[in-house]
């Protein structure tokens, strides 16, 4: 206890930002988030990172699900699935209970096809005692905007 309060365990997807890897940038590290995005080529594929900070409890085992969609419908080309990879960009314990940490997913194979709304949604779970996927802890979903006229 903490000054006589009991600390809860939390496990959560805290935040969600999204960056569209541009030519000469580096694909490691903190990237400033992109709202809006000009000069999206529909035919095109791009890498986007999604950026997003974690808190879960030291004694278990989680995972973790990214998806980009675009009127509900992903915009991840599955010819490109296995080759997202992710980074750990810091961490570190809060107390014994908890670990936190900011985490960049490198997403491949994504098509910006249509101008709008698009959202990154990234999910938390736990993890059965046979190291599968278990139960829907936590969700958080960030958006941005693809600008322009496509036609």
């Amino acid at each position: 206890p903490f000054c006589g309060i009991k600390i809860m365990i939390y496990e959560k997807v805290l935040f969600v930002y999204t960056t569209l890897l541009q030519e000469g940038m580096a694909a490691a590290g903190f990237n400033t988030p992109n709202v809006v995005l000009f000069d999206v080529d529909p035919l095109k594929i791009y890498s986007l990172v999604v950026t997003c900070g974690f808190l879960t409890d030291t004694s278990k085992i989680y995972w973790n699900e990214i998806d980009v969609t675009f009127n509900d419908k992903s915009v991840i080309d599955p010819a490109f699935d296995g080759e997202s990879t992710f980074n750990v960009l810091g961490s570190g314990y809060p107390n014994k209970d908890h670990y936190s940490s900011v985490s960049s997913f490198y997403l491949k194979g994504i098509r910006l096809t249509n101008p709008g709304l698009y959202t990154a949604k990234v999910s938390l779970y736990d993890s059965g005692a046979d190291g599968k996927k278990g139960n829907l802890i936590d969700v958080k979903e960030s958006h941005f905007i693809v600008a322009g006229d496509f036609e």
